[in-house]
Order: structure tokens, then sequence, then C-alpha cells
């Protein structure tokens, strides 16, 4: 992907040109994919390698990736003119209406976390747009709604964690932490949780596999840092005494608190 002036266009690794500047964004897959979300005139729509639109713009947004399409049900959220959000299929067309004021990702069970429009609470949906959980939380997050995953949901101020039925398995005492995705659930076993302003590691008991004591700080230290990405690496960095180190997955330094500043390991 590569810029000139204001619009944007899509290059090979020899720097020639795939597609000439004329978007003014595009999202391109992570992996290997044909497709491609792209921007014109404040409307999304999809184009191929070559710049062929597929789906013409029309959007108002399209949300996550284009690989989303071969992964699961091969969904993506979108956002029709009337600000409200469903779900599209590679062909442009609404395979759930729009009629959510937000949404999270479709799971591979056909599941998703959706904001209701009217009291502007969250539940969980199935492909067909019906509520299986009934909008009852202030927030659900990131994470995927596989039939094990640890969801975090927030009532109030409060985080816990439900499973995908709706159903507490961690009661909401848990402080919000500054991040998206609260649990981490996509990337380890462990969740990172905050309590009474310090971050520690739970494990799916509700032990503490390593107890609070990391300062609940800012989004951008927490995410340039990529607390709780336990995988591919098995280690997330941790802070103490206001000093950077890693951790593994059972809580033990791997690399010592000494650096004022960390990345994500690898």
């Amino acid at each position: 992907m590569a810029k000139v002036d204001a619009e944007v266009g899509l290059i090979d690794r020899n720097g020639s040109w795939l597609i000439k500047p004329s978007f003014k964004h595009v999202r391109v897959p992570r992996g290997n994919g044909g497709l491609f979300f792209a921007e014109v005139r404040d409307r999304w729509g999809i184009v191929v390698s070559s710049g062929r639109w597929v789906v013409t713009p029309q959007f108002k947004e399209i949300e996550s990736y284009p690989e989303d399409f071969d992964t699961g049900p091969g969904l993506v959220s979108a956002k029709a003119d009337s600000d409200l959000w469903g779900f599209i299929n590679k062909h442009g067309r609404w395979v759930i209406n729009p009629k959510f004021k937000e949404v999270r990702r479709v799971s591979a069970q056909g599941i998703f976390a959706a904001q209701a429009v009217s009291e502007g609470l969250w539940g969980i949906a199935n492909s067909k747009g019906d509520w299986v959980v009934n909008p009852t939380f202030h927030e659900i997050g990131y994470e995927s709604l596989d039939q094990d995953a640890l969801i975090s949901a927030r009532l109030g101020q409060k985080v816990g964690f439900i499973n995908p039925k709706g159903a507490w398995l961690f009661a909401p005492v848990f402080d919000d932490l500054p991040i998206a995705g609260t649990s981490f659930s996509e990337f380890s076993d462990y969740p990172f949780v905050s309590l009474n302003g310090l971050v520690g590691v739970l494990d799916r008991s509700g032990n503490w596999r390593v107890k609070p004591s990391m300062p609940n700080t800012s989004w951008w230290e927490f995410a340039e840092a990529g607390v709780g990405l336990y995988k591919p690496f098995e280690v997330s960095p941790f802070k103490s005494d206001n000093l950077w180190g890693f951790i593994d997955s059972s809580g033990k330094w791997v690399i010592a608190p000494s650096f004022f500043r960390v990345g994500r390991f690898g």
C-alpha cells in the first residue's frame, strides 16, 4: 500500500503499481487474499487486485479484514446509510440486516456480540440477527465467541467474564482495563484483569496466576507493549516497580523487570 498526495494505491514488492492511487483508504488482507476494502467519496466497497470493483462503494464503513470472508460464516460487518450495522458477504449482499448500533466480529459458530438500538445494551445474536442472549450488558468485549471462550462483559463500571450463552463465569468485580478486549482470551487462556487499580492474571478457575501488582495505566502503554498477548511466543510484558519485564503463562519472570519501555516480544 502506498500514498501519493491524498490518494492510496497498491504496489508490488518491486514498487510497481498494482492499483494506481485512486482511493481515500484501503484495507488489505493480513494474509494472502485477492479482495481489498476501499473507500472513495466517503463510501466503502470491495475491489480485486486489478483495481476492479466487485462491490461498488455503498457502505458508510466496513469493519474487520477481507480474510474474514474465508473463515467461519464468511461475513464482515458493514454500516448502512441508517448508521446501523449488519453483516455482508463477499458479494456485498446483506446476510444479517443492519439493525444494530454496534457489532463485534462473527464467530465460527455464527454468533456475535451486538449493541441494541433501543436502550444501548449489549447481547449476543445469531446468524439470523435474532437475540440468543438478550441485551443486558453495558458492553461486551472483543474476544471471539468460541465455545470455551472467556468473554469480558461490563455492568456499570465493573467487568466480569461470561460464556457464549451469557452466563457469568466470573462475577463483575474487576476494574475496566484501558484496552480493547479486556480478557485477551483470543490470545491466552489466562485473562488479564484489574482490581483496585492493579493488574494481575487469573486462571480459568478464578485463581490468581499473577497477583495484582501492575498499575492499570494508559491504553497506549499497554497496547504498545502488547500486554496479555501470550501467543505465539507464550510470554507477555509485565510491569513491576515502574520497570518492564516479561512473564510466562505461569506468571514467572522470563526476563526480569529492568526496562523503562518495551514492545511486543519476538
